[in-house]
């Protein structure tokens, strides 16, 4: 499926905005872009290095079908086969 323009969710994340924004990227795909509003100057350093690990897990499954968030196989069900 082509997304032909831009998709937002937007959550609260403990007590903050964080926003999921979808986006076309003029090449037939798709990029994701995390925004997390609201963080302390001094907190910054440790909410991006968490953020971070977002998108990872997330990759790993729609490029190549792996769930990195158990290792039982048996707990994959049926969404990822």
């Amino acid at each position: 499926m082509l997304l032909a323009r831009v998709r937002v969710l937007a959550v609260q994340y403990l007590g903050t905005p964080a926003r999921f924004e979808l986006t076309p990227d003029g090449s037939g795909g798709t990029d994701l872009l995390l925004i997390r509003e609201a963080v302390a100057p001094e907190e910054w350093i440790e909410t991006h290095a968490g953020w971070l690990n977002v998108p990872f897990p997330l990759k790993a499954w729609a490029a190549h079908g792996v769930d990195l968030r158990n290792h039982d196989p048996g707990r994959l069900g049926s969404r990822l086969r």
